[in-house]
């Protein structure tokens, strides 16, 4: 903004007298040709600004840009005017006018000389393709396109081949070097210049560049972690706090949460021996029934008791899971997770039933061969210390 007196600041009054446009601010992406700006003073309703430039600056001009023909200029300024001339709303003539900006600024020449390098058969090949990857795809189509493909493939090699040598023959003729012929040539950008490993060794490709970037990281993190004390390596969140036994813990929640801070987390438990028992109870009848002695056992019956315990922890992971996803969510950072039932029902508002039972596959895989094989186990220590130790063990302690 340059500073104006305020009765030297007027650019344009209306007829009226009644508005005024000023300029408060000049806008622009080259503010070193800006200069100066002044006021023509003339008895005129528009004043005209004049303004000073800086004439010699650094900026590079383009060379070489495409010319267009007199005849295109006129045809396609007499498109212009007709569009506008087609309707009298404001907003349908700049519908038109776009329109007709777009299909002219696709037949302008982009560059001076730019020859493609592919050829009118290569051309017709990929339009051919373009055009059966629109068709039903059957068997017969599928075997053309491989062929088409296979041909397209070996016409553009035999092309890129005719155009480089074009190229390097071009530039040895016209400068007697190829140095610029190999830099028009590469079609391609390094991701990295001058990098190098920690051998000293120059690398360009993306993956050894990633490999790397990873080892650095890697090593600088090491470093960090092996500063720290072996408490916060362990457990950063409680680095610095002393450690407490079961005691001091029941001391400090017990009052903050109550005592039914000591059993969250047992429905899932108590699930799943409930189902437990019951289906142990109902099998243990059903071999009653068919006369075999209830106080003895055989391997069938520790594999219906490993199916029992597999069963019941099913459906108790089923029923318990969404307390672990709200449990999850309560540990993240920030505050739009604050109580339980409050996080169930934004997971479910936001990402339905999917988010309230999502990992519960990977847990059932984990916890049911674990449960199976444990209470099969633990009926077997009941069973050898209950016929070692007579039928009435548990009765008398």
């Amino acid at each position: 903004m340059f500073k104006r007196k305020p009765n030297n600041k007027w650019t344009w009054a209306s007829p009226n007298g009644c508005y005024f446009n000023e300029i408060d601010y000049i806008l622009t992406n080259t503010p070193a040709f800006v200069h100066n700006f002044d006021i023509v003073k003339k008895k005129i309703s528009r004043r005209t600004i004049k303004n000073r430039r800086f004439i010699k600056s650094n900026h590079k001009l383009v060379k070489n840009l495409p010319k267009i023909s007199r005849e295109d200029g006129m045809q396609w300024e007499n498109n212009f005017m007709q569009c506008l001339s087609r309707s009298n709303y404001i907003q349908s003539q700049y519908i038109a006018f776009e329109s007709e900006m777009k299909k002219t600024i696709k037949k302008l020449p982009h560059s001076k000389g730019n020859k493609e390098s592919l050829s009118a058969h290569t051309k017709y090949l990929l339009e051919l393709r373009k055009q059966l990857y629109k068709e039903r795809r059957t068997k017969s189509k599928k075997q053309e396109i491989t062929q088409i493909s296979k041909e397209i493939n070996r016409e553009l090699s035999k092309d890129m081949k005719m155009h480089r040598q074009e190229k390097l023959r071009t530039y040895i003729q016209k400068f007697g070097a190829v140095k610029k012929a190999y830099k028009e040539l590469k079609n391609k950008k390094e991701w990295t210049e001058n990098l190098k490993n920690g051998s000293g060794v120059k690398i360009t490709s993306r993956p050894a560049i990633i490999n790397e970037a990873t080892n650095y990281y890697k090593d600088l993190f090491r470093l960090m972690h092996d500063d720290q004390p072996d408490m916060v390596r362990q457990n950063p969140s409680t680095a610095g706090r002393p450690k407490r036994d079961s005691c001091a813990v029941h001391k400090e929640d017990i009052p903050q949460n109550g005592i039914t801070a000591s059993y969250m987390g047992i429905s899932e438990t108590v699930v799943h021996f409930v189902l437990y028992e019951g289906v142990k109870a109902r099998l243990i009848a059903a071999r009653s029934a068919g006369g075999v002695p209830s106080d003895t056992r055989s391997p069938r019956d520790f594999v219906e008791f490993m199916g029992a315990g597999a069963f019941s922890k099913t459906v108790a992971s089923c029923i318990a899971y969404p307390h672990e996803v709200a449990r999850t969510r309560l540990r993240e950072e920030g505050d739009k997770y604050r109580k339980f039932w409050q996080t169930l029902h934004t997971v479910w508002m936001e990402e339905g039933y999917r988010g309230v039972y999502r990992g519960l596959g990977t847990q059932l895989v984990r916890q049911i061969p674990n449960t199976a094989i444990m209470m099969s186990t633990y009926e077997a220590v009941v069973y050898l210390l209950t016929t070692h130790f007579n039928n009435n063990f548990y009765e008398n302690t």
